[in-house]
Formats: structure tokens, sequence, C-alpha cells
């Protein structure tokens, strides 16, 4: 029993890391990011998920003997067996389409190397091998807008005319595309235009890589990579940091859909990383620029705010909350421009063509699925969110310490609350959980390593 209630006492300890990580991972993986089949079973999986998640601890033990690192590691190759064996690599027949270009079906060595190093659990004799591996593994990412130059879905033939237009010096927000789905989502959209939805600030990021790489989803990868990368330096350029971060972002099997169809969640995650490194560092005017770029990016994101707000508290006066505020305001808004100014009723377009829309059958929320059954609570779930999100507000503030640590959690709790209860919500949304759940499990990293005092605001 003692040994049951040590293993569990550490299980806690690491529970953000587990179900924020791993475990959603595999959930997207699964259902493919959406509730295709139309079922009760992704929503209880998500609904679970929300409740484990809300009451796991955020205390850690700078003295504990678990190994992290391990589990990671060790999850990692799990990562992998879940894409070679499961729906994403079917539905995209990726070692198919590479067969194409080396000649061989190489998923059969990769599963038998992957069960070699699951099985010996990392011996030294094969060190080589485990990183070669993932290496390798690792680089599969980098080629799947190779493979796939032309993915089935709107969001990337949106993004990419987008792109061309803003090049051309015309307005991306005026154009009216076809429907590639020949009315399939007719009934959630109620037949309105389809037109580029998406805030600028997505459209500017892209843009270079579609202009010098001639595909924009270089870009998806290179964010990634950049939050990483953000990570390492931020963090005393430690490559255990690097390597760690690699290894949670592209072992992940659903970051290989969100490369493949450009979702633009991914490109948040570099402005994460700086946010988080501001904080850590104490660097408040840094932290509230790179809060309204995040906040720039998607309307989700707005919410956060004012946990930020009730992080400072305790130590900002009211002058000082004007200035930093009006640093994130002013960033929020340049990301904005030039149409901010010379179209404000598109961008306001982009918030009502959801607004007025239905919700989605296959929704990975709670909506979705009871508008299936004829149920449609859209305007009460819209309610209910501001009350939830009052509750966490008040959750927050009443919390007895402010740390990077509980700041994330709370993040990741509001945002999956919005996910949950939202009219649309698929695998890219939440895969912003998974992002922060890595910025998360970095940290603690960090801080483990250090011993430091980053716990009560700073290092």
């Amino acid at each position: 029993m003692k040994i049951l209630k040590n293993y569990i006492e550490k299980l806690n300890k690491i529970s953000v890391f587990l179900y924020g990580y791993f475990i959603l991972g595999a959930l997207l993986s699964i259902f493919i990011g959406s509730n295709s089949k139309l079922s009760f079973l992704p929503i209880l999986s998500f609904i679970l998920f929300l409740i484990i998640f809300t009451f796991s601890e955020t205390k850690f033990s700078l003295t504990e003997d678990f190994s992290v690192t391990k589990c990671i590691y060790f999850l990692s190759f799990i990562n992998i067996f879940i894409f070679l064996t499961g729906k994403i690599e079917n539905e995209s027949q990726f070692f198919l389409t590479l067969k194409n270009y080396i000649g061989f079906n190489s998923k059969i060595i990769f599963l038998i190397i992957n069960g070699l190093i699951i099985i010996l659990s990392f011996n030294k004799k094969i060190k080589i091998l485990t990183i070669a591996y993932l290496i390798v593994f690792i680089l599969f990412s980098l080629i799947v807008p190779f493979l796939y130059p032309d993915p089935f879905i709107d969001l990337f033939i949106i993004l990419k005319q987008s792109i061309n237009d803003l090049l051309h010096l015309k307005n991306p927000y005026e154009r009216v595309y076809t429907d590639i789905y020949n009315g399939t989502y007719n009934y959630a959209y109620g037949k309105q235009d389809i037109k580029l939805v998406y805030w600028p600030i997505n459209i500017y990021l892209l843009t270079p890589f579609q202009v010098f790489f001639g595909d924009l989803r270089y870009g998806n990868i290179f964010y990634l990579i950049s939050g990483c990368l953000i990570l390492f330096f931020g963090l005393k350029k430690d490559l255990k940091i690097l390597s760690i971060s690699i290894l949670l972002v592209f072992t992940c099997p659903y970051t290989f859909y969100m490369i493949k169809y450009a979702w633009i969640d991914s490109l948040s995650f570099p402005f994460f990383c700086l946010f988080f490194i501001s904080i850590i560092y104490r660097k408040k005017a840094l932290g509230f620029i790179f809060l309204g770029i995040i906040m720039s990016m998607k309307l989700y994101f707005l919410p956060l705010l004012p946990l930020v707000v009730l992080y400072y508290h305790k130590e900002f006066s009211i002058g000082d909350y004007f200035k930093y505020m009006s640093l994130t305001f002013l960033s929020f808004f340049i990301c904005f421009l030039p149409f901010l100014i010379i179209d404000n009723k598109s961008l306001l377009y982009s918030i009502d063509y959801f607004n007025i829309s239905n919700p989605r059958y296959d929704a990975l929320s709670i909506t979705g699925y009871l508008f299936k059954k004829g149920i449609n609570i859209s305007d009460f779930a819209n309610y209910l969110i501001l009350a939830v999100l009052g509750i966490i507000y008040f959750m927050f503030y009443k919390n007895k310490s402010y740390t990077p640590f509980s700041l994330i959690k709370y993040f990741i709790l509001l945002l999956f609350i919005i996910f949950i209860l939202s009219k649309q919500a698929f695998g890219n949304y939440y895969y912003n959980i998974i992002l922060l759940s890595i910025c998360y499990i970095v940290i603690y990293i960090f801080t483990f390593k250090e011993k430091s005092k980053i716990l009560s605001h700073g290092v």
C-alpha cells in the first residue's frame, strides 16, 4: 500500500504533463481531431480529461527522485507507436506515400526498432540507435509539405490565396471562395460567403515561407522549432531542454496533422514561449507585448488577459496596470494594421461568421454533440462559458501561489472550457493545450535542474 501511495503521489505531481500532453495527444490521434462518428465517447473522454486536469497538482518538490525526463523519453516512443499503428498514419498513408520516393515501405522497420527500444528501456548499448531513430522520425515532419503538396482542406487554399493577394497589394478579405466541400457544411455556416476569417498576423507570419519556400506550411514547422529554440536560449542554453522540447513537439502524433493541413494554431507556440520566458525573468513589459501578439492570433486567446492581470495583482499599482496593459493593447492593434484602418468591417465579419453559425456535428464539444441530437444550446453555452470563466478567474485570484506553473495551468483550464462548450472545436484547437503543456514540462525540468527560485516569480 505504501508503494502504491508513493506512486500515486508522484503520478499526481506530473499529472499536468501526463494529461495535458500525452493523454490529450493520444485522444486527438484516436479520434483524428474530430467526432466524425458523432458518438458520445470522444465527448466523455474530453470531459474526464477536464475533470482530472482541474484537480491535478502544480506544486513540485525539487528533491523528488522520480525521473520525469526518463518518463518523457519513454512516452515519446509510445507516441511514435501510436502514430505508426493509429488512424493518423492510416488516413494519410504516410509510409506508402514515402515509398514512392525511397522505393520500399519502411513502416515495419520502424515498428521493430520502436518496439525494441521500448522493451530494452533505453539500454545504453542501443543509445546511438535510439538517437538516430528519433532524428529520422522527427525528419518525417519536415518533409510533410513535400509529400503532400495539395492537402484537401479549405484552410490551405484560403491561406495560400490570401498571401498571393497580399503580395499583389489586394485586400485578401474581399475575396469569396468556392465551397470545396460542395455544401457539406452549409448547415453550420448558413450559406454565408466563404472568406478569409483569420486575423492578419497569421497571414503575415506565413507569407515569407510561401514566397521563399513555395509552401506556407514550412512556416508551421519553423514556428514549432522556433518555440523549442526560444526555450533553449531562454533557459540557459541547456541542450537537454532543447532535445526534450523537440521530442515533445515532433513525436506528438497530432503534430503531423497540424503541419499537413496548415492549421495556424501552431504559430502561437514561439510567442507563448517568449511570454513565459518573460514571466520567469520578470521582464514585464516584454511579457505584456507578447501577450498582445498572442491575443491578436485567435479570438479565444482574448480571455487570457484577465488571468495575467490577476497574476500581478499583489504587486501592481493602478499606474503599473495602465502602463503594461497599454503595451498589450498597442501590440494587439498593431498586429491588425493596416486592415484595422482600411477594412475594419472584414475583421468584424471574421467574428460574425462564427457568431451566427450553427454548431458543427463533428465538433469535439458538448454543444456540437447535442446539436446532432436536435438540441441547440449555442446561446446558453455562450453564457455558460462566461460564467465558468468568471469562476476560473475567481479560483485563480484565491490561489495561494502565483507561479508560472499555476498560470499555465489556468491558461489550459480556461481554453479547455471554451473549447468543450464551443460550437466548433477540433484537434487544432486542443493542440494549443498540448503546446502549453510542453511549456509547462520544460519549465519544470529547468526548475528541477537549477533548483532556483522560479516558484516565486523569478529565477
